[in-house]
């Protein structure tokens, strides 16, 4: 998307990355009801303020107007039998909906490619929703491959809260 620039999340940004994960977590509620609701606040303020504060957190922005985010962690991956190493994870990563399939969300794993490299980190992780096929289709377009297949078998209806 042309004139978009990727920079690290400010304060001023929670009401609109807030938004956008209210937007991608909707998705997760249709698809997923049995696990996801939907509660008032997705990300609430302490949690982005730590993320600010670590610069943790990615938007993609378009004429002063927040469109995308990439949250992210280190995750160390250590034990008996395993390499130890370094991956970042790809915690959230959601695009304004009018914005999806424009090339905000490749711009945002360019952007976290780079930080990588930049950290000697060797690999970006992440999960997708089976049920969400066009990010599994973007991710795969970019570059990511499964490595691990999660399966759940369900026992018993149960009612949560949220």
């Amino acid at each position: 998307m042309e004139n978009c620039m990727i920079r690290p999340a400010v304060m001023k940004d929670y009401e609109t990355v807030e938004a956008i994960m209210k937007q991608v977590h909707a998705m997760h509620v249709s698809w997923r009801p049995d696990v996801y609701c939907m509660p008032k606040t997705v990300l609430p303020a302490a949690m982005f303020e730590q993320a600010v504060s670590e610069e943790r957190l990615l938007v993609a922005e378009v004429g002063g107007q927040v469109i995308g985010l990439l949250l992210f962690f280190v995750r160390h991956v250590e034990g008996n039998g395993k390499t130890t190493h370094d991956m970042l994870w790809a915690d959230a990563i959601g695009v304004a909906e009018g914005f999806r399939g424009c090339g905000v969300g490749h711009m945002l794993l360019d952007r976290l490619q780079e930080i990588a490299v930049e950290r000697g980190v060797g690999s970006i992780g992440l999960g997708v929703s089976a049920s969400n096929e066009r990010a599994r289709r973007m991710y795969e377009a970019y570059g990511f491959a499964e490595r691990t297949i999660n399966m759940e078998m369900k026992i018993q209806q149960t009612s949560g809260s949220c």
